[in-house]
């Protein structure tokens, strides 16, 4: 029965049927992999009541663009201009950041990196207003304000194009390269998020609603299939 989804899927998107069955077979390997790999670790423990759960450490292209925000949110950077192939548009980093975001409805996994980008974004959206990392610093919510400053406090890494023999004279430049590479990879980060969680449903939903999961899961290959040609056009 699947085979004849996959089948209708992949006619309906225009792809080839083979490489729709592949993909989907190999997400749903790994991610059999994966249950398999933490089962051992699942046998009930006695947890004490005062414990917390660690913090988590987030992934280093989400911690690189929120730096960007909070540190460079007012510099302007070059981006590529979408209706002029070869030509470039100016923008402040910060709104770039925000707009490109939004412009996919993407969060962050990060749950304190998400609420922090819904009050700027949201200041963004409503007003026009880009807030900085002083007004952010006088925000009621204490948990928010020590984010802000460990952001702020971090000095901001740009990637090292030394290391891979690529001479930018132009911090501005390095600044934009750096921008454009840690949103598409955040954006390819979340496609993955995506998918993962589609192979998950498919393999505990009814033959009756596969169908629209398999064309939402092609969609997102197709999605992430280009931001990866993007990626390798940037580095």
């Amino acid at each position: 029965m699947r085979e004849e989804y996959v089948r209708a899927t992949a006619r309906k998107l225009g792809m080839d049927e083979q490489t729709l069955h592949d993909e989907l077979s190999r997400l749903q390997a790994a991610a059999s992999r994966e249950v398999n790999r933490r089962q051992p670790q699942q046998a009930p423990t006695l947890t004490p009541v005062e414990a917390s759960a660690p913090t988590q450490r987030p992934p280093a292209f989400e911690e690189s663009l929120m730096k960007a925000l909070i540190q460079h949110g007012e510099t302007a950077i070059e981006i590529p201009d979408p209706e002029q192939e070869g030509k470039t548009l100016t923008e402040k980093s910060g709104t770039f950041i925000i707009e490109e975001v939004l412009s996919d409805n993407m969060d962050f996994s990060h749950a304190p990196y998400q609420q922090l980008f819904d009050l700027i974004s949201h200041a963004w959206d409503e007003r026009r207003h880009l807030m900085t990392s002083d007004e952010l610093l006088r925000y009621p919510d204490q948990s928010l304000v020590s984010l802000v400053a460990d952001l702020h406090a971090e000095k901001y890494q740009l990637a090292q194009w030394e290391k891979k023999e690529i001479m930018v004279a132009n911090p501005v430049e390095s600044l934009s390269l750096h921008i454009q590479q840690s949103i598409l990879r955040f954006k390819e980060a979340t496609i993955d998020r995506y998918v993962k969680d589609i192979i998950a449903t498919l393999q505990a939903t009814d033959d009756s609603d596969k169908q629209a999961l398999l064309e939402k899961f092609g969609r997102l290959q197709t999605l992430r299939n280009a931001l990866r040609e993007q990626l390798r056009r940037v580095v």
